[in-house]
């Protein structure tokens, strides 16, 4: 690259006209300035610059989200803006939260290794967003771009590459999403000696010169490629990186300036590769939208002074709305654009601005006439965005610009709906002041308490309960969720404590698949102080959760402490069934032998403690039992005997235990299935063997399935059962 495709000028001032501009944008429009040419003969003066200028904190979020966005964007300054992103981190109070939540790709990878975030931060972070978890991969340990790099890259291909050559001088190589030859890397890198040599060796392929992949503004790809890997010509690959001496070699091989090389130059951002394309006859159709996604200012300011060269003469005001760029949409809004732009689009202009957290421009095109109650697509108000991302400063801005804090989207939710799945309780409280209705219900009957709980943001639910919302509403979403249950399903103890205290029914009946109550979850859950609360407050005891009583499972945790509680206040193991009279039969839970214990006691399923320690596997408790259960033969009410469970469970020591006790080998269940049939079906020959020992019939016939031979899998086993006399 040339000296001269280093300098970058400053876009041109706007004249500013009529214009409104918000307390703000001067700053972050300078600080754009100042990011075209920073170097590393910059950085101090530049650091020192944005400390003066952004002292109030307010300006911190808009100020984090231009340092990602340049650095995303304009990939050769990325080891530059991440250095000044860590030092300001460090040297301004506070910048670090803003920079960890602004921080996406390539610099958040660069802030952790410069041991800036921890690993638990960056955890929760790549938790939220899946396109953060990709460049923190461990098996690479390198970034990989968003789309899908699985699908772009030989990954086999790539790790030979790596180990042929310097891992740290590739290990970028993926931000792209290349799957690069060699040549490819050499214009990347600028290595104009091995470059020089390529093409004029053998390998040089001419087919390289020719084929383009259409190109994407946003990513550089068309976006519905898949499966095919795109695929650039060597010019438009060398005018992507700015690589000028590449470019100008490549162009005496090939003169054919297509429209993909004219994108992939405003992308790369060198303005002596942009003239030599216009005098090759390039257009550069839709490449202001590029230049505006790609913060390339002084590209933009280029296609204006070159407006000759294509005829879109203005960008699209949503992408200026979605890339945050307040210089390019000041520089729309003065050259004639119509900021009622993009109105009639599915997500608005402006609603893209609120999507991205672009609080700035959307002050920026309210303050010059975009409508603040247009709705998107979804029917949903700005407010609705500001309020579910937990912008105060903009939710406040936009009640004082009219923006109604009651009206609700086709699904019923309101921006207070939206502030509950965001942890902000200054939003909930500036909301309910300003008269939204805290018991406002969705479509689906959630109120705002539902959406705090369901979402874990228990601080918001704390304080929806001190502005008296109703604890006691049940979802109409076929489970008839109540927030008090869905509270001590995620073990929220205090707060389904203080619930109750204000007046939540202990005894509210939801289904969310079975039948529950409060007490039979706080049982399931462990939650012994709650669970006794719930009684005191006049819960049933004996209610159902899982099938099981309160009092069962309580037994099966071995918590003695609960289970004496329960039997002080009249409970028993109730049986039940499911909604349509049907017996299920749910696996059992370790059983815990803890005095007082009833052996002769049966739940619902006909099931006593030796049955349930069969299916479990338990052969100590088992032997327990055996001693002290007259009948080894007791069945359920399947007529499944112990031994039967063993053997389907293939508990083959317990098996032989039982047997050895005198267990009955030829018992039948309501299928006429005996243990031989068990045995046939799970494959287990010892136990067909033991069985025969003991005079078990080989022939036993079952109505619904056949004899044990013609159920039998292997062939050992029907062997075996064959010689035994089974047919």
């Amino acid at each position: 690259m040339t000296e001269a495709s280093n300098q970058e000028p400053n876009p041109q001032q706007p004249n500013k006209l009529d214009l409104v501009i918000p307390d703000g944008v001067k700053e972050i429009i300078e600080l754009q300035n100042s990011l075209q040419n920073l170097d590393d003969l910059t950085l101090d003066s530049t650091i020192l610059k944005i400390k003066n200028i952004f002292k109030d904190s307010k300006y911190f979020q808009p100020l984090a989200q231009t340092i990602n966005s340049y650095a995303f964007n304009r990939f050769k300054q990325l080891d530059i803006i991440s250095q000044l992103a860590y030092r300001l981190a460090v040297e301004i109070p506070n910048f670090s939260s803003y920079i960890l939540q602004a921080s996406h790709g390539l610099l958040l990878r660069r802030l952790f290794e410069r041991s800036l975030f921890s690993n638990e931060q960056i955890q929760a972070k790549c938790e939220k967003d899946e396109y953060d978890y990709i460049y923190f991969v461990p098996e690479l340990t390198i970034p990989k771009y968003i789309l899908h790099a699985a699908s772009l890259v030989n990954f086999e291909k790539l790790m030979k590459q790596f180990s042929l050559n310097d891992f740290q001088k590739y290990k970028e190589w993926l931000q792209y999403g290349f799957d690069r030859d060699t040549v490819q890397t050499y214009i990347e890198l600028n290595d104009q000696n091995a470059f020089q040599n390529y093409i004029n060796s053998s390998d040089f392929d001419i087919q390289q010169m020719y084929t383009d992949t259409p190109f994407c503004p946003f990513t550089g790809y068309k976006e519905n490629f898949f499966p095919e890997r795109p695929k650039f010509s060597l010019l438009a690959i060398a005018a992507f990186f700015g690589n000028y001496s590449c470019f100008k070699q490549l162009l005496k091989i090939n003169q054919t300036i297509t429209e993909t090389v004219c994108k992939c130059a405003v992308r790369g951002g060198n303005i002596e590769i942009l003239e030599l394309c216009k005098q090759h006859g390039g257009t550069f159709e839709g490449c202001l939208d590029i230049a505006v996604h790609c913060y390339q200012n002084h590209v933009f300011d280029w296609l204006i002074s070159n407006a000759e060269a294509y005829t879109d003469k203005l960008p699209s005001l949503e992408v200026i709305a979605k890339s945050g760029n307040l210089l390019t949409a000041i520089l729309f809004l003065t050259s004639g654009g119509n900021i009622k732009d993009g109105e009639d689009l599915p997500r608005p202009p402006i609603h893209r601005a609120a999507e991205r957290g672009h609080d700035l421009m959307l002050r920026l095109l309210i303050e010059n006439g975009a409508n603040p109650t247009i709705k998107n697509k979804f029917g949903d108000l700005i407010i609705h965005t500001a309020a579910q991302l937990g912008r105060t400063d903009t939710v406040k801005y936009l009640i004082d610009k009219g923006c109604s804090v009651t009206e609700s989207n086709p699904k019923g939710w309101t921006p207070l709906h939206n502030a509950a799945r965001n942890d902000n309780t200054e939003i909930i409280k500036m909301l309910v002041d300003r008269g939204a209705d805290v018991n406002a219900l969705t479509s689906t009957g959630h109120s705002v308490f539902h959406i705090a709980v369901l979402n874990n943001n228990f601080r918001v639910a704390r304080l929806l309960l001190d502005l008296h919302a109703d604890p006691n509403t049940k979802s109409n979403d076929g489970k008839e969720r109540s927030p008090l249950t869905v509270a001590i399903s995620k073990s929220q103890e205090k707060l389904a404590l203080r619930m109750i205290e204000l007046g939540a029914d202990v005894n509210i009946k939801t289904l969310d698949g079975r039948a529950t109550s409060p007490l039979a979850v706080a049982v399931s859950k462990g939650l012994t102080k709650l669970a006794m609360k719930i009684v005191e407050k006049g819960g049933e005891v004996n209610t159902r959760a899982d099938l099981v009583s309160p009092l069962a499972l309580a037994t099966q945790q071995g918590n003695q402490e609960l289970v004496q509680f329960l039997k002080d206040h009249g409970a028993y193991d109730v049986p039940t069934t499911n909604p349509d009279h049907s017996i299920v039969v749910p696996p059992s839970e370790q059983v815990v032998l803890q005095q007082p214990y009833d052996v002769k006691a049966k739940d619902f399923f006909g099931r006593t403690l030796l049955l349930k320690a069969c299916e479990t596997g338990q052969l100590d408790v088992v032997k327990q039992l055996v001693k002290e259960f007259s009948n080894i033969n007791e069945k359920d009410c399947n007529g499944t005997t112990p031994l039967m469970t063993a053997i389907q469970s293939k508990h083959e020591d317990v098996a032989i235990y039982l047997m050895s006790r005198g267990a009955d080998v030829n018992l039948k269940n309501k299928q006429d299935k005996t243990a031989l049939h068990f045995a046939a079906e799970q494959d287990m020959i010892k136990i067909v063997t033991e069985l025969k020992k003991r005079d078990a019939y080989m022939n036993p016939a079952s109505s619904l399935i056949g004899t044990p031979l013609s159920i039998a899998k292997s062939s050992e086993m029907k062997k075996l059962i064959t010689r035994y006399g089974g047919v």
